[in-house]
């Protein structure tokens, strides 16, 4: 063709979010067939809706174009964008660390009773902010992001102190915590379900949150929520159950057969996927969900030194901080088994032999006791099929693990590996994480694309 178009071939090799935001522009293509010498016009989404493959075969009678100054301009956004996160990231990391540092020595040094009271007033801003009509956005994000990472201090300091106590003696310490944090959390879920400029928090996130490990726990815990937001969206206003079900034979089946051996290839559906069939995620769990967000790297206060210092990978310190916030909440606090679920499990990766945490294990020793032991869905709404093994994954682990993944390879400040553009990510997530190995989940990292495009605006 020619400068004005550019083709889909070409548009595959690119960042893959900018097909997503092609079709959710509706944007027009340009359909020629040279052996019949035919041209035609026809809406993306009309083509997509009647093959969702079309633009993804090598060879075809026909060809597609889209203008160029299109995808021009949707590329130039999302670089935009990408550089604009990367700069908030590398923002003056000393002042970081040292107001950190000085805010966790402040907070240690003074009495449990004084950091409960300051976390109930910590509680009382966030409701006054969701009842005040005159609150300016930039407040908002200050209140959200300041509560974030305050109540991820507070339990820090308070597991901290409780470690060499008995186990019922530490949950009798940390219970008040525990339930503040959760009431916390839940006002932010509130206030975040409501807000309009998505991106412009993260931003401020970026700017505020302190301290590499304590940045990466709630920048975790903004997107991951986030996430479960879109994928509730998607439920409930995209018909993304229905999308599924049409697309699951030709680009999902065989993906997930491996993982469900007992089950025949031709007999798998997505409810096999989805046990009980894929829904939205209530308000409650969502809630439960964030908490274990927020809380799911606490066990990374062990080695701390090594997570925000300039060491050379070590894995088993790595691999130990799963297991061992898996503990501390399940045993000396008195959060609930599912956001001590998410801590322990959250590197479980589909049971890869590369997962770690408490997987392993309870793999081992269930196939240990149940020689005829066989999965029946990949994935759970429910604890207690992973418990009884009878599911591969807790769904609020497998959002959590991608979300995980993205952000610790696009962290500047880890110090064992480069880190990546979002583009180079998402590629390099699919490519190692989803096409060479089954650790994440692909219908959700499917959709994950998708999400990192809606959340900004590029045109």
């Amino acid at each position: 063709m020619n400068s004005t178009t550019i083709s889909m071939e070409k548009v595959r090799t690119l960042d893959e979010r900018i097909f997503q935001e092609l079709l959710r522009l509706n944007c027009s293509l340009l359909c020629i067939n040279e052996a019949r010498g035919k041209k035609r016009t026809i809406s993306l989404r009309a083509l997509y809706d009647n093959d969702r493959e079309f633009w993804l075969r090598e060879s075809s009678d026909w060809t597609y174009y889209v203008d160029s100054h299109l995808i021009s301009h949707i590329d130039e956004g999302l670089q935009a964008v990408d550089l604009e996160l990367e700069k908030r990231l590398t923002v003056n990391e000393e002042s970081i660390e040292a107001k950190i540092s000085g805010e966790y020595s402040h907070l240690k040094d003074i009495p449990p009773g004084e950091r409960i009271n300051a976390l109930r007033e910590t509680l009382a801003r966030i409701n006054r902010l969701i009842g005040s009509r005159s609150s300016s956005e930039q407040e908002k994000r200050d209140v959200l992001v300041e509560a974030s990472y305050y109540a991820w201090l507070v339990n820090k300091i308070t597991l901290d102190e409780v470690s060499g106590l008995s186990d019922r003696d530490a949950r009798s310490a940390t219970g008040e915590v525990a339930r503040l944090t959760e009431n916390i959390v839940g006002a932010l879920t509130d206030v975040l379900s409501e807000d309009d400029a998505p991106y412009t928090f993260m931003h401020s996130l970026m700017d505020k949150s302190n301290g590499s490990t304590v940045r990466h726990m709630v920048r975790t815990f903004l997107m991951a929520h986030r996430f479960v937001l879109f994928f509730n969206r998607q439920m409930n206003d995209e018909g993304l159950a229905s999308r599924l079900r049409v697309d699951f034979s030709g680009k999902y089946r065989k993906w997930y057969a491996s993982l469900l051996p007992d089950i025949p290839e031709s007999s798998l559906t997505l409810e096999h996927v989805f046990k009980g069939g894929i829904r939205p995620v209530g308000q409650q769990e969502l809630k439960i969900y964030s908490a274990g967000f927020l809380l799911h790297d606490i066990g990374k206060q062990r080695y701390i030194s090594y997570f925000e210092g300039d060491e050379s990978y070590d894995g088993r310190k790595v691999e130990a901080h799963a297991k061992t916030g898996y503990r501390m909440l399940l045993q000396k606090s008195v959060y609930s088994r599912k956001i001590a679920a998410i801590a322990g499990f959250h590197h479980e990766y589909y049971g890869h032999k590369s997962g770690y945490g408490y997987y392993r294990e309870l793999k081992a020793l269930m196939e240990l006791d149940q020689r005829a032991h066989r999965h029946d869905s990949c994935i759970s709404y429910n604890l207690e099929d992973l418990n009884r093994f009878a599911t591969l994954a807790y769904l609020p682990v497998k959002f959590l693990e991608i979300v995980d993944v993205f952000d610790a390879v696009t962290d500047p400040v880890r110090t064992y590996k480069s880190y990546m553009g979002t583009a180079q990510a998402l590629k390099f997530i699919r490519t190692e994480f989803i096409d060479n190995n089954k650790k994440l989940d692909i219908i959700l990292f499917d959709l994950f694309v998708r999400f990192m495009a809606s959340e900004r605006p590029v045109v």
